[in-house]
């Protein structure tokens, strides 16, 4: 009897131990998912490539920039599209590079935190060297990972 309860046991142990070899293996994959949502999206805003920005933003997105002002999804693009006219016709250049990011998932919701520099300048204007730490939102729906949030905060320079 005690060595049919210490093999029970061991085989609970070890289908435990199994499943919780899975939900790593799946907490790792989705992890993978909104890394690689986050990359697609740093690389759209170096690129200034609106189209790549429009499929990642959620219809509700909201944000928060460095200087506190709070845009909706239409604003912003609206906003960042000045940007882009700007540097594809010569009139503006910008650095943008992204440092330091740390990814939580919470089951069909991700946060993930990090740094980014920003320095340039647009033709008629003040040269631009900010250096910032962020907060983006994302959210799982229909299979995609979106971009529902986003908050900037200045810091100071290192």
């Amino acid at each position: 009897m005690k060595s049919s309860i210490a093999v029970a046991t061991a085989l609970v142990f070890v289908a435990l131990l199994f499943s919780n070899c899975n939900r790593v293996r799946d907490n790792h994959a989705v992890e993978q998912e909104v890394v690689d949502a986050q990359h697609h999206w740093e690389e759209a805003v170096k690129q200034f490539d609106l189209n790549s920005m429009q499929s990642l933003l959620a219809e509700d997105h909201q944000q928060t920039d460095l200087r506190g002002k709070v845009q909706d999804r239409v604003s912003w693009l609206e906003f960042f599209k000045s940007y882009v006219t700007a540097v594809h016709s010569g009139n503006a250049k910008f650095e943008i590079s992204y440092e330091g990011r740390k990814v939580h998932v919470y089951g069909n919701a991700a946060v993930i935190t990090g740094g980014a520099t920003f320095t340039g300048q647009r033709t008629g204007m003040s040269p631009v060297n900010n250096l910032i730490r962020f907060t983006n939102v994302w959210v799982k729906r229909r299979g995609l990972w979106q971009l529902v949030s986003y908050q900037a905060t200045p810091i100071e320079k290192r």
